[in-house]
């Protein structure tokens, strides 16, 4: 009686979590504007000379360059 109440616990739990992806996934919409951080890194050059660029973070470890001084 036991091992059925764990299955139905773990069929549930599937469910609502394969119920949250599928929501997700047919909500995305890749051309809407998101919020992003930016950062502006200092650098120094091949040349020796120290130049900026801005980035801005559009995913967990994908930087984008957007302007370089």
């Amino acid at each position: 009686m036991k091992s059925i109440n764990l299955l139905i616990i773990a069929a549930i739990l599937v469910l609502f979590v394969g119920g949250i992806m599928f929501y997700e996934y047919n909500t995305y919409d890749p051309l809407e504007v998101r919020e992003g951080t930016q950062k502006t890194l200092e650098y120094t050059g091949f040349d020796g000379e120290k130049h900026q660029a801005i980035v801005i973070n559009t995913g967990q470890h994908n930087w984008v360059l957007v302007e370089k001084k």
